[in-house]
């Protein structure tokens, strides 16, 4: 019995896509723009809604989480980011290692 592969369609948005969508909403946010308004145009522009939603799950878990998963990251960092798209990729990252550390 031979197996098909999946499709891209079908296996769903790779964590590294939702974390570059959360990344440039994150960083956004910290820019001084609205939430509401960085996930509006993640949903307008994503790829697929399986990657807006993936995308919105770790903006949420980042921004929940930001007192604590900021403290942890400007004590790793000898000097402050002045990326705030990388800020917000590393903060989303640390709060999804905080929140699932599997």
């Amino acid at each position: 019995m031979s197996s098909m592969p999946l499709s891209a369609a079908s296996a769903g948005p790779s964590l590294a896509q939702a974390f570059v969508a959360a990344a440039e909403v994150v960083g956004r946010v910290l820019d001084g723009e609205s939430l509401n308004t960085g996930l509006g145009d993640l949903k307008y522009r994503a790829s697929s809604q399986a990657l807006a939603a993936a995308g919105q799950d770790l903006c949420y878990n980042a921004l929940r989480g930001y007192g604590l998963v900021d403290v942890a990251l400007g004590r790793l960092l000898e000097r402050p980011l002045a990326d705030s798209v990388l800020r917000g990729l590393l903060l989303a990252a640390f709060a999804e290692l905080a929140a699932r550390p599997q």
